[in-house]
This record gives structure tokens, C-alpha cells and sequence, in this order.
């Protein structure tokens, strides 16, 4: 089964695909989608050596002190922090609260120890910790990660 996963809005450029097939994803791109000619198509892993890592906290500076951590001690490459808004469950509690997610970019094999890190210095009583394959990306951009990483 094909899904729409993205598209060009001026139907001239590519389409992009994602169809499932165990744990890849196909990435077909066409370049006339009148005709349906498929120009390349590319198998991706999920499988991936790098990874994005998330957390929410509720203060900017618990989530800068998360981060600067998680930097000096070569953990993670980068991490990018944003406000957003987040409804949960929480104790039978439907709640809504403004909280900063951190985007953490770092080698897959590192999950153990960024958790473990964020846990030790995260208020919450079960933080939110999820690790997302980076299924592909700027050979340069991967090759600092390599580059910032013990």
C-alpha cells in the first residue's frame, strides 16, 4: 500500500512515497506525476547509526542544563530546544501544559547512556524519552555527529 507521505504542490518537481515493507521505507520521487514516471527510487533502513532523541521539560533552563550536559559529556551533537504546547493523561488527569521539547541528535548506540542522563537530571517522575531513526541525512551533517560523539 502506497501513502502520500509528501508532495510538491506544484505537481512538477517529485512526490514522495512511503510504503512499508517490514521495517524499510521506500522513497520513490517522480518527476512527471501525469505520466506516473518514477525518475529514482531509494531503499531506506530504519536500522539506522544515527538517531533523534525527544524530551519535554517544563522549564527552558532544566531543559538547557539537560542539553549542556548531554553536549559536554560528548553524548549527543546537538540539541535544539522549542516551546510547545502538550495535552496528556497523566494520574487520570487530562492536563495541558507549555513545556520545551528538546530535539537531540546523536548515534543510535548512545540511547542507553542519553537516557540514563536525562533521567538522572529531569525532574519529571517518567520523563518522556523516545529515540526516532534518522533514516537518512547530509553525508557532512552525519559525519560531524560521528565527529562530536565519544
Amino acid at each position: 500500500m502506497l501513502n502520500v507521505f509528501t508532495y510538491n504542490a506544484y505537481n512538477s518537481a517529485y512526490l514522495l512515497y512511503n510504503k512499508r515493507s517490514g521495517d524499510r521505507i521506500v522513497r520513490v520521487e517522480l518527476a512527471d506525476l501525469s505520466a506516473g514516471k518514477i525518475v529514482r527510487a531509494r531503499r531506506m533502513s530504519m536500522d539506522s547509526d544515527y538517531a533523534m532523541i525527544l524530551t519535554t521539560c517544563a522549564e527552558r533552563e532544566t531543559a538547557r542544563e539537560i542539553a549542556r550536559i548531554l553536549i559536554e559529556k560528548h553524548l549527543v551533537a546537538c540539541a535544539q530546544m522549542f516551546p510547545i504546547e502538550s495535552m496528556y493523561t497523566w494520574q487520570g488527569e487530562v492536563c495541558e501544559e507549555n513545556e520545551i521539547i528538546l530535539l537531540i541528535k546523536t548515534k543510535a548506540t548512545m540511547f542507553e547512556r542519553v537516557a540514563a542522563e536525562i533521567k538522572e537530571n529531569h525532574p519529571y517522575e517518567v520523563p518522556e524519552i523516545i529515540q526516532l531513526p534518522i533514516a537518512d541525512g547530509l553525508p557532512d551533517y552525519l559525519r560531524w555527529i560521528d565527529e562530536n560523539i565519544d
